[in-house]
């Protein structure tokens, strides 16, 4: 798998299984004994790559003795690690169409919904925009969450966030 995940990620499914043996330093037939065909080895480098073992393994390593903000931009690092690599990696397996490359726009209508609150929020009205897209993906999502939370909840944690209420901050 460490030989098939980057030539996957970097051709899709474009890449052959000479190039996949060449780099892994086998034999073309030593794959085949191992997967029936080059779908079924595919299929494995995303199951590899989608496993989350290694980031819970990697959560599980934080620094204890980081306060909590700490341990919190840790555990998002690896999750924003983990997330970067599924999409480039599903992303070139899809890549039948042009893709659109760059990151997606905010819709400019939830941009200016933002700009008439922008005195109740605490960015700009395009990174709260920004933010509260990243919410609804992320809440709703049916690879990331079983069930979709529902808007209320979704906007209840976009406003106020997890953390419980303070006096003073």
């Amino acid at each position: 798998m460490d030989a098939a995940v980057p030539l996957v990620r970097e051709r899709g499914s474009a890449v052959t299984t000479k190039e996949l043996a060449e780099a892994a330093g086998v034999s073309e037939g030593t794959i085949f004994n191992v997967f029936d065909d080059k779908v079924e080895l595919i299929e494995a480098v995303v199951l590899s790559v989608t496993d989350p073992g290694p980031v819970n393994e990697d959560m599980a390593a934080i620094d204890p003795s980081l306060d909590f903000a700490g341990q919190l931009v840790a555990a998002t690092e690896l999750l924003q690690q983990r997330t970067t690599d599924i999409w480039r990696l599903l992303s070139k397996l899809v890549e039948r169409h042009p893709p659109k490359r760059g990151p997606m726009s905010e819709h400019p209508a939830l941009v200016e919904l933002m700009a008439r609150h922008a005195d109740e929020l605490s960015l700009t009205p395009t990174d709260a925009a920004r933010t509260l897209q990243a919410f609804v993906l992320a809440l709703t999502h049916p690879m990331i969450a079983a069930e979709p939370a529902p808007a209320a909840t979704i906007v209840d944690r976009f406003l106020h966030g997890c953390a419980s209420p303070q006096e003073t901050r």
